[in-house]
C-alpha cells in the first residue's frame, strides 16, 4: 500500500480535480450560504461612504447580538457575510435605520465566510479641508484605560477627555494634532493623540483612525456653533501640490514620438506617489497628434496645444509638427517666472533632441511687452543665456512681460511670462 502523501494528493486531484482542503472549504461555503438564505436574523444592509452618501451597494448578511460582561461590547453586533464581499474594517453600513461602523474583522481559519464586529455610530465629526466641509460618522466615547491582571478593571478618565473612532481615508488622514473639533453644537475638543496604526493594516488604504481629544476651555470668535464647525485658523496650512513640467514647446516630425515627464511638488518636496501621479491627465487634438501615458505621437503637419492637467491646474504646451528633418526637438527656458524690481535676474536655455537628450545649440533672445523699455533693461545676452535688470519703480509691481528664445532654424522656440514683484 502506498502511504505517500504526494501520491494521495495526486490521486485526489486526478479523480475530483480538487484537494481535500478545497473540498472542505467548498462544503463550508455551501453550508454558510444555506444558513444565510434561511436564517431568521438575515438582513440586507446598505454600504455608505460618509454621513449622507450611499454607495448604492447592498450586502446580504446575518446580524446577531454580541454579549459579554465587558461594558464596551454591549452595543456591538456580529455581522457574517460571504467571504468574497469587499467590506472591511472602517466601512459604514446602514442597518435598522442606524449607521454602523465595522471595527473588527476576525481572520477565520477556514475561508467560508467573513465575521465582522460592527458598532453603532453615535456622533458626526465635521472638519474643513481646502475650503470644503466634510462630515463623517464616528464613535465618540469617554477615554478609558484597561488594566491587565486577574481581574479586568476599566478606568474612565476625566470628563475633559474623549476617544473617537472614524474611518481612515485620504481625507480623515489629513487631521492634525491640535486640530479643534466641535460636537453637539457646544462642546469643543482638540486632538492630542492620533493613532493611525492600531486599527489599520500596513499598506492598506482603509481601516480606522483613533483620536484622543481634550476639552477646550476657551471658545473662539470664529467658532461656528450653528454648523457645528470649530475654528482652526491657528493650524499650519498644508502646502498645495503644484504641477511642473520642463517641456514648454515641442517640435516633431510626422510619425515621431516624444515622452513628456510632468512632476508634482509640495513645497520643495517632489511627490513620488504613483497614486497621485496617476491623477495627471492629458488633452490634445487627435487629428494632429495623440497622447497616451505621456507619450506624444505626431500624426500630421500643423500646430496644436497639449494640455497637461492635475486637479484644477492646466499647463498648455505648444506643439509644432513638420514634414522636414531640419530640426526636431525642444528648447526650454530655465529660470524664475518673476523678477524683483531693482534686481538682476538670469535665464538660461536647454536644448533637447526628439529623444529627450540634451544637445548643444544657439538661440536668439527677445523681450516682448507693450512698454519693455519702462520695465526692464537687457544687461547681458549670450547664445544660451540672458540677464535683465528690472527698473526700481513701484508702479511696475504686478506688470508682466515675456522672454522668448528660438533656434536659428526657427523651428524650436520657447517663451516664459515674467511678473514683477516688490523688492521686499
Amino acid at each position: 500500500m502506498d502511504y505517500s502523501y504526494l501520491n494521495k494528493y495526486r490521486r485526489k486531484s486526478i479523480v475530483s480535480g480538487i484537494t481535500s482542503q478545497e473540498q472542505l472549504i467548498k462544503q463550508e461555503k455551501e453550508n454558510f450560504e444555506y444558513y444565510l438564505n434561511n436564517a431568521p436574523n438575515k438582513y440586507e444592509v446598505e454600504m455608505y461612504k460618509d454621513n449622507n452618501t450611499s454607495l448604492n451597494k447592498k450586502i446580504l448578511c446575518t446580524i446577531q447580538d454580541y454579549h459579554f460582561n465587558d461594558s464596551q461590547n454591549i452595543d456591538c453586533k456580529i455581522l457574517c457575510c460571504k467571504h468574497d464581499e469587499t467590506n472591511s474594517v472602517g466601512d459604514l453600513i446602514l442597518w435598522n435605520k442606524q449607521l454602523y461602523m465595522i471595527v473588527f474583522e476576525e481572520k477565520n481559519t477556514i475561508s467560508s465566510h467573513k465575521t465582522l464586529i460592527i458598532k453603532p455610530c453615535n456622533n458626526v465629526i465635521i472638519f474643513e479641508y481646502k475650503n470644503k466641509v466634510y462630515q463623517y460618522p464616528c464613535i465618540l466615547s469617554n477615554a478609558t484605560l484597561y488594566s491587565d491582571g486577574l481581574e479586568e478593571k476599566q478606568f474612565i478618565l476625566s470628563n475633559d477627555q474623549r476617544s473617537i473612532l472614524i474611518p481612515y481615508n485620504d481625507l480623515t488622514k489629513k487631521i492634525q494634532l491640535q486640530q479643534r473639533l466641535m460636537f453637539n453644537n457646544n462642546s469643543i475638543f482638540s486632538v492630542s493623540l492620533i493613532d493611525d496604526f492600531t486599527f489599520k493594516q500596513v499598506n492598506e488604504k482603509n481601516g480606522l483612525l483613533k483620536l484622543t481629544l481634550i476639552r477646550e476651555q476657551e471658545k473662539h470668535n470664529l467658532d461656528d456653533f450653528k454648523n457645528n464647525l470649530a475654528d482652526n485658523s491657528h493650524l499650519k496650512k498644508e502646502e498645495p501640490i503644484k504641477l511642473q513640467i520642463d517641456n514648454k514647446t515641442i517640435q516633431l516630425e510626422i510619425n515621431k514620438t516624444y515622452q513628456l515627464n510632468p512632476k508634482l511638488f509640495q513645497g520643495n518636496k517632489e511627490i513620488l506617489s504613483q497614486e497621485e501621479l496617476n491623477k495627471i491627465t492629458y488633452k490634445v487634438d487627435g487629428i494632429i497628434a495623440k497622447i497616451e501615458n505621456g507619450i506624444i505621437t505626431s500624426l500630421s503637419k500643423g500646430d496644436t496645444n497639449i494640455q497637461v492637467c492635475y486637479d484644477k491646474q492646466i499647463i498648455n504646451i505648444p506643439i509644432q509638427i513638420t514634414d522636414t528633418s531640419v530640426h526636431s526637438g525642444t528648447c526650454n527656458i530655465i529660470g524664475n517666472d518673476f523678477m524683483k524690481i531693482g534686481k538682476l535676474s538670469k535665464w538660461t536655455v536647454e536644448l533637447y533632441n526628439s529623444k529627450g537628450n540634451k544637445v548643444d545649440g544657439v538661440v536668439e533672445w527677445s523681450v516682448l511687452s507693450e512698454n519693455t523699455n519702462e520695465l526692464v533693461k537687457i544687461r547681458n545676452k549670450t547664445s544660451n543665456s540672458i540677464v535683465l535688470l528690472a527698473y526700481n519703480k513701484q508702479e511696475n509691481i504686478g506688470k508682466k512681460f515675456i522672454i522668448k528664445c528660438k533656434t536659428l532654424d526657427g523651428l524650436s522656440f520657447d517663451e516664459q511670462e515674467i511678473i514683477l514683484k516688490k523688492l521686499i
